[in-house]
């Protein structure tokens, strides 16, 4: 029996990348903010496991959950009203999480408040308590004006710009530490970057792009991560 018009049909494939994604961010996070320093750790099996492929993860997890939000973001052209909406959604939710997190705080660890805590839980957005909700909340806001413009370049120029984006900042830009084209912090660019890619990829389709190209890459990344650990 088909489902009712009102009901919106759940992508098990969507949630499980969005589980897949959510828990990449934990592990990095684990060996990031662990009491033990990884990066101290001689060099061994241990430590090119856990720096080489565990810690990237995490960023591959932050750019999957936008990647998803964006595949669909980019599927029809919404005003500036909706995304005034959706970023009212995302500040109530933030806003749950911030005074109930300072709460928390006040009651068993009150000592480490301070003014600048008791500010960013009120505003937890425009003092960029967590980075990522407050760029994905600029992005919301400049996402209407990039989709119509995206499609006045029309597919010559936006794959064009496709291929200058990657070549900025994620070939030249990205191979050594200090070459970065100004993409040296976790910011909206980084967003509006992906944006541009998934936009072109969503409207008009990559023909060369196949299962077996998606696992190459992923294999070629995490070489290329591990290799570094080891040589530096």
């Amino acid at each position: 029996m088909p489902p009712r018009k009102h009901q919106s049909v759940r992508n098990s494939s969507i949630e499980l990348l969005r589980i897949i994604a959510a828990y990449l961010i934990v592990l990095r996070h684990f060996v990031g903010g662990n009491a033990t320093s990884v990066w101290e750790q001689p060099l061994s099996v241990n430590k090119v496991f856990l720096e080489g492929i565990i810690y990237p993860s995490g960023k591959v997890g932050v750019v999957l959950f936008f990647l998803i939000s964006a595949w669909f973001l980019c599927e029809k052209t919404s005003g500036l009203k909706q995304s005034f909406r959706r970023a009212w959604i995302l500040e109530r939710e933030l806003l749950f999480y911030s005074i109930g997190i300072t709460l928390c705080l006040a009651l068993f660890h009150s000592e480490s408040l301070t003014l600048k805590t008791l500010i960013g839980a009120i505003l937890p957005t425009s003092t960029e308590l967590w980075w990522y909700p407050t760029s994905y909340m600029v992005f919301l806001l400049l996402h209407p004006f990039l989709t119509v413009g995206l499609h006045a370049l029309g597919q010559v120029m936006h794959r064009n710009l496709c291929v200058l984006c990657i070549l900025l900042w994620s070939v030249f830009g990205g191979i050594v530490s200090f070459i970065s084209f100004d993409m040296t912090e976790q910011n909206v660019m980084i967003f509006v970057y992906l944006y541009i890619l998934v936009a072109y990829w969503r409207w008009y389709g990559i023909s060369w792009y196949r299962r077996f190209v998606a696992i190459a890459s992923i294999i070629i990344g995490y070489a290329i991560s591990v290799c570094s650990v080891i040589v530096l």
